[in-house]
């Protein structure tokens, strides 16, 4: 599953989360493959929250967890924020490598 957040603005990312979690809690599969695909996105603080959010409600649905489009010193706030959660997640550099990465170690 692609959960495309890329290129939103960054008041639309808290909305756009909630929609996907109503999306994930109407599917009945529980082992979900997820990408989550940031690129492009602006990331200011609630949109970082919102990205976080994100993350953990995918965590709810899903074994493992692949991001891409958040970098630098967001990229590790993002990864310490979700060490806590149980679940293996990468952070990789495009969607074609997360797609990759969840096939190979499903």
């Amino acid at each position: 599953m692609l959960l495309d957040f890329s290129r939103l603005v960054p008041a639309a990312m808290p909305a756009a989360v909630s929609d996907a979690r109503k999306f994930m809690d109407a599917q009945s599969d529980r082992d979900l493959l997820v990408i989550l695909n940031f690129d492009g996105l602006l990331l200011d603080d609630a949109s970082l929250d919102a990205a976080f959010n994100a993350v953990r409600c995918a965590a709810s649905y899903a074994p493992k967890i692949a991001v891409t489009g958040i970098s630098g010193i967001k990229k590790v706030m993002l990864e310490q924020s979700v060490r806590t959660l149980s679940r293996k997640i990468e952070f990789l550099d495009s969607v074609q490598a997360c797609t990759a990465w969840l096939l190979e170690s499903k």
